[in-house]
């Protein structure tokens, strides 16, 4: 089963799950996709089942705390009526919301949870204060039930591993990168003047201010 917040495209998380999901899928396994909420414009993708929980993202600051035991308790009831043998998820909101969808479901599902970026400097930047306490506490409690937290480069998982104080089990893979496509996209010309080109959302955990 593989639990994240949507599939939409352009996101690299959602990227990257629908790629694993595909992959597993065409390998023989059975693969269940739970995005909280399923959207047009989503990456393609092939699994045995499609599952969307139609939870929405809210943008008020006690709605976004109120939506989070809602997501356990609807990843709760998944687990229990799937019985998955094992659950991949991405990002924060939908890793503690498996781990804590396991825990209520009594199930002994195993979860390998997938942090992309700095998790302290996302949660201190985050305009929504309350919410990121809260999902720090949470993630502070929760995480060490995890099997094993991926991160994609060594430097994430250390700063993980010093919030946690070496109480999670992690691996560090990169992220995937396509030489050819870039080798061939650097050949050709662009019609504007620059000396480098950074791509990505203009947020500090992005690191465009190394760059600059």
């Amino acid at each position: 089963m593989i639990i994240i917040k949507t599939f939409k495209l352009g996101g690299g998380a959602e990227r990257i799950a629908s790629l694993i999901a595909t992959y597993l899928q065409k390998s023989g396994y059975c693969v269940i996709c739970v995005p909280y909420l399923d959207v047009a414009n989503k990456y393609p993708l092939s699994c045995w089942e499609y599952s969307p929980l139609d939870i929405s993202e809210p943008t008020k600051i006690f709605q976004k705390v109120a939506v989070i035991p809602l997501k356990m308790i609807k990843t709760a009831k998944i687990i229990r009526q799937k019985k998955p043998d094992l659950i991949l998820s991405f990002m924060e909101d939908a890793n503690i919301a498996s781990l804590g969808g396991i825990l209520l479901s009594g199930e002994k599902t195993k979860a390998i949870i997938s942090t992309r970026t700095n998790y302290t400097m996302e949660l201190s930047h985050s305009p929504y204060k309350l919410s990121s306490a809260v999902t720090d506490k949470l993630a502070r409690h929760l995480y060490r039930f995890a099997s094993l937290m991926i991160t994609p480069s060594k430097g994430v998982l250390l700063q993980i591993q010093d919030v946690f104080e070496g109480e999670i089990k992690g691996r560090v893979i990169e992220n995937p990168v396509d030489v050819g496509g870039v080798v061939r996209l650097s050949e050709e010309e662009v019609d504007f003047s620059s000396d480098f080109i950074t791509v990505g959302r203009l947020t500090r955990q992005k690191g465009h201010w190394f760059l600059v």
